[in-house]
This record gives C-alpha cells, structure tokens and sequence, in this order.
C-alpha cells in the first residue's frame, strides 16, 4: 500500500559533500553594492549573462582554473518563500550538465537576518519536493540530478524542517490518488502523525457513528464499502488556549446519485485536501511546540453511488437536533461537516 510509504519529507543534507558552494543571496540594492565593488571582468561578466540581481536570477563565480566556487543570487527587496525556491530551481537548471553527486550548496549568512534564511531555506525545501511514491525504484535523496542544500548554522533548523516537511506531507496526502487514499488510508495518515508525536489516534467508525451521534457522517459515507469514520486526536497542555481544526475528508467524491461529469470528477481525489490541511497544519503546530491546546477532527467518507447511498429529497438527522433535507447529494461535504463541526463547538 503506497501510503505507507508516507514519510516526512526532509530534503536537506546532514553533512556537506566534498565540494561546498555558498549562495549569497543580495536584494536589489545589495547587488548594486557588491557590483561597485568587483573587478571589471566580474562587471563584464555579468552584462554578457545579463545578471541584475533579479529575483530567480544566479550568477556563478569561477576560480583561475573556470570550476564554480560560489554563486550570488537575487532576491526580491524583502526575501520571500519564492525567492527560495526560484534559486532551487536556476541552480538545477545552470548545473544540469554537471554532476552533483560531489556538490552540495549552503545559504551564505552575508546580510540576511535568521528569519530571511529561514524563508529563504523553506522556499528551497519546498521546491525540492518530489512525489515519487509510484516510481519502482525511487533513488535516494540526493543520489539523483537536484541540488542538495546543508542547512546554515545561522538558520533555525526546527522551524525550517517544520514547514518543509508539513507542507511536503499535504502534497503527498492529496497527490495519492483515490485507490489508494479512501477512509482506511486516511486513518493510517493520521495514526502515523499521532505515532510520530506520541499521540492516541480515537476513531469511531460505521455504524459506531449512529451509536454516538454522528448520523450525516454516516449517511453520507454509508453507500461506500469503504466505511465512514470520525478521526479525532488532541495535543498540548489544556491551560493552553484551545484551538480545533476541522479537515474535510471526502478522499473521493462521485457526487452521489446526482453524478457529477466525468470531467469534473477527474480531480476529485483532492475532495480531501481539506484534512490533508489540518494534519499538516497540526504537524507544524506540534513540531514548533506552539502554546495552545490542539483537537483534530476529521470525518473520512467516500461518497459513492450504491443501493445504500442516501438519495435527493432524503430527510437527514443531525448531531444538532436539525433535520437537513437533501437538494443534491453532491452537497456531501458540508453534511459531514455540519456534524464534525458541532461536535467541535461542544
């Protein structure tokens, strides 16, 4: 089952390879003085490559013998996410003919605060991603034709990893398809975030959801053979201020009796991207140890088309008290969380 191969991603070297390769990032008025002070060859140079400091831009400086020993990259005035991941991506791009399996890069911490370097080593690590979960043999980070990136000292190596790997782990969950990430994988998702912090995973299940009270969540999922379930874990001190997060986890939505068009239905494996959200979101909340006291609610269902499904016109029951008529059975996200998010607010 490919979503056991779910992991976090982190896409940086523990250790410097043998030949290292500072970037020095420089905005535009950082560029024009490092320009003011570089030999006429250097200002030759870059008029013939046209480099301006402009964000996405690179620019290598090569020894007496042509090898690159450091490389300038522009930024925009004020270092943002896509500034780091535009220098990932000219680096592997200048570097495409040449093997980096002897290379590594490292930010230079010339003029740039912890939290520029920390956007700027993000921004790499998210343009680093790759989802490769389908490939036979996938080689190991680094073994392959990327640019691999060290971690500066001056850099927070926590809350780098933290949004790195948070944001990698909703690409994985969404970009799974439906075959292999309905209510039984979606649990395992969240029971691995739960293991991965020393958490109990809760799950109330089938027709354990009529049991205690959850009977939109049921009716929605119940035409599926891929049962319905509630997902729930809770993290932190309860002094804390409490915050709880509500993921919509419809891991395949046909739209019910009143289909949807084929054409729209080719993207709803990503219907659960909402709870793919609320795990990442909760692995960057927990990772960072941030003060509150953290609840995670998700209901898994597949909306599917069976002699069980519930129908349009159908009356439902809700956690609430409320009766809910049912216009259109595509409607099926906001049934599922209209009990999830009552229970919240108990």
């Amino acid at each position: 089952m490919p979503t056991q191969n779910i992991t976090l991603h982190t896409p940086f070297l523990a250790k410097h390879r043998s030949k290292k390769l500072d970037i020095t990032i420089l905005n535009q008025i950082g560029f024009e003085k490092w320009l003011e002070a570089q030999t006429p060859k250097i200002h030759a140079q870059c008029k013939e490559s046209k480099f301006e400091g402009k964000s996405g831009q690179i620019f290598q400086i090569h020894d007496i013998d042509g090898n690159t020993k450091s490389i300038i990259a522009g930024s925009e005035e004020k270092i943002n996410y896509f500034d780091g991941s535009k220098i990932y991506d000219a680096i592997k791009n200048a570097f495409s003919n040449t093997s980096l399996k002897e290379i590594s890069f490292c930010f230079s911490e010339y003029g740039v605060s912890e939290d520029a370097l920390n956007i700027a080593h993000i921004g790499w690590g998210w343009a680093a991603y790759r989802f490769d979960m389908y490939k036979k043999a996938p080689k190991p980070q680094g073994e392959e034709q990327y640019p691999a990136l060290v971690i500066a000292k001056a850099a927070n190596e926590k809350r780098v990893k933290a949004f790195v790997e948070s944001v990698c782990l909703i690409r994985d969950l969404v970009n799974i398809p439906a075959n292999d990430m309905g209510p039984d994988e979606l649990q395992y998702a969240a029971g691995f975030l739960c293991h991965t912090h020393d958490l109990k995973l809760k799950i109330i299940k089938d027709k354990d959801l009529i049991k205690h009270n959850f009977p939109m969540i049921y009716d929605v999922g119940k035409g599926s053979s891929r049962r319905p379930r509630l997902l729930d874990f809770s993290w932190g001190d309860k002094k804390n201020p409490s915050i709880t997060l509500v993921g919509k986890g419809v891991c395949f939505d046909t739209g019910g009796l009143d289909i949807k068009p084929s054409q729209f239905m080719l993207t709803m494996k990503k219907d659960m991207g909402g709870s793919a959200h609320v795990l990442g979101l909760a692995h960057l909340i927990m990772s960072l140890d941030l003060p509150v006291s953290l609840r995670v609610l998700i209901p898994a269902v597949e909306n599917s088309i069976s002699g069980d499904a519930y129908r349009p016109s159908d009356v439902l029951n809700s956690r609430k008290g409320i009766t809910v008529e049912v216009g259109n059975t595509d409607a099926e996200g906001r049934l599922v969380l209209a009990d999830t998010l009552t229970y919240a607010c108990e």
